[in-house]
């Protein structure tokens, strides 16, 4: 009989996860499987085998040493892994979902959704961290991951490419680290987005949920540069006009002061006024000149 421990090593390991998953389902049923599962809880980390499971697949994209061939071999085994894991875990534990999206692990991310019941998706789309920061604010702001940085470090073009497809970045023309920003794509918010308009929850209590710092996820994009978020945010019904709580300024203050010009036009186009004033009597105008 597997033990918690074993399982839990064939999960991080991710090689023989979806087999060892298989097995003790064969051998104890679906309701022994879960109850493993369970039990497989950690109350101090705060985590369950999908949590396991996530870090694992972040790891191992962070890992220079590993070739191309072995990266996309062992991969695919923790998509595996995860495809069996998820139907039989209790999503709403600590939301994985929200760890997902912040490792930037696009398949994962697309599992966990497509396993997750009506009520566990409601939980986890709008469920609040320590910091007050909802899955949408995780979303807007990664740019190019950790991974990414860490990847570039050492390996061959084609392990970067590979790891960079696995976190929904494009692969820019020239592989360094400041053009990653630009190339980060914007399709895990985009896939948050439609899931929350089916299921009722695109609105501004939603759209609008202030973070501990008076910070919605338009604010966190704006902060970050990103231009695609931004604007996914503000075409499904994100206010522009919000200002942080702290110094008064919208969006389009904070991509101004910071340079971000394509934020800044995606601001304007959803109706952005460049004489706004921030809570410092300085115009959106005034900003950009000073960056200048």
């Amino acid at each position: 009989m597997t033990s918690v421990q074993e399982l839990r090593l064939a999960i991080h390991g991710g090689v023989h996860g979806a087999a060892t998953l298989q097995q003790i389902q064969k051998a104890s049923g679906r309701r022994g499987l879960r109850k493993l599962i369970a039990e497989a809880e950690d109350e101090n980390d705060q985590s369950t085998l999908v949590h396991v499971a996530l870090r694992a697949q972040f790891q191992l994209l962070n890992d220079a040493r590993v070739p191309a061939h072995t990266l996309q071999e062992r991969y695919g085994k923790h998509q595996e892994t995860m495809t069996a894991l998820a139907p039989a875990a209790n999503l709403t534990r600590w939301c994985p979902l929200v760890d997902a999206v912040h490792y930037r692990l696009s398949s994962a991310t697309r599992v966990l959704l497509a396993a997750s019941s009506a009520a566990t998706l409601r939980q986890c789309l709008t469920e609040a961290d320590a910091y007050g920061q909802t899955v949408l604010h995780a979303a807007a702001g990664a740019k190019a991951s950790g991974v990414a940085r860490r990847v570039l470090r050492g390996g061959g073009d084609d392990v970067v490419k590979y790891a960079l497809r696995q976190i929904d970045v494009r692969v820019p023309a020239s592989l360094r680290v400041g053009d990653l920003h630009d190339a980060v794509g914007h399709a895990d918010l985009e896939l948050l987005l439609s899931v929350g308009r089916r299921r009722g929850e695109l609105n501004s209590s939603w759209l609008d949920v202030r973070d501990r710092r008076g910070r919605t996820a338009l604010h966190v994009a704006c902060r970050a540069g990103r231009a695609g978020a931004a604007a996914a945010l503000l075409a499904a019904g994100a206010n522009h006009s919000e200002v942080e709580a702290e110094w008064g300024g919208s969006c389009g203050h904070t991509a101004a002061a910071r340079g971000h010009t394509a934020v800044l036009d995606a601001w304007r186009a959803a109706g952005g006024d460049d004489e706004a004033l921030d809570g410092f009597g300085r115009s959106v105008r005034g900003l950009l000149q000073q960056e200048c």
